[in-house]
């Protein structure tokens, strides 16, 4: 019966030391942060402007104006012309944090420009002149950068003629 008497004595005082040990408190000293940058700015340069062309004849055409100023036309007899208005890529300047990434957004669905008498083309295949996947730009020492934008238009056969005009959004965003 001793013996039981000393086990049970154990067991009580092993039991009270194990809730004393739970019951004490456990804090730590954390750091809270945040990091205020520029605000990034996007100005536009120059529009995007595929210039001037004749209207397909024998079939749809393309203009291709890459975000580097060339430019060509393909299929349906379609001829570029040196008049006004004149190809120009879509220039932009961007500043914010320097050395830092941002991205570009593009519209991702095809746009739609118009003439006087509402005849439509579309304009897709969005091209910028970065060199980080094309759409992710990366503001200098300064907190400046630059890039151009080229797409593609589409021209149809017998395409009704007149100055064709339209909006697009672009947008940036730190990465």
């Amino acid at each position: 019966m001793k013996k039981a008497l000393i086990i049970f004595s154990a067991i009580i005082m092993m039991a009270a030391f194990s809730t004393n040990l739970m019951a004490q408190p456990n804090s730590v000293t954390t750091t809270a942060s945040a990091n205020v940058v520029i605000p990034l700015t996007l100005v536009q340069v120059s529009n995007l402007c595929f210039g001037t062309m004749t209207s397909p004849g024998s079939g749809s055409a393309t203009v291709v104006l890459s975000p580097n100023g060339n430019i060509t036309g393909n299929g349906g007899g379609i001829v570029l012309l040196s008049q006004t208005p004149t190809p120009t890529v879509g220039s932009y300047t961007v500043t914010g944090q320097p050395n830092t990434y941002y991205n570009i957004y593009l519209p991702t669905s095809p746009v739609t420009i118009t003439n006087p008498s509402s005849n439509t083309m579309t304009i897709d295949s969005w091209q910028t002149s970065e060199n980080n996947y094309g759409t992710v730009g990366l503001l200098n020492g300064n907190g400046t950068d630059a890039f151009t934008l080229g797409a593609t238009l589409h021209v149809g056969q017998y395409q009704s003629l007149g100055l064709y005009t339209g909006t697009f959004p672009v947008t940036v965003n730190y990465n």
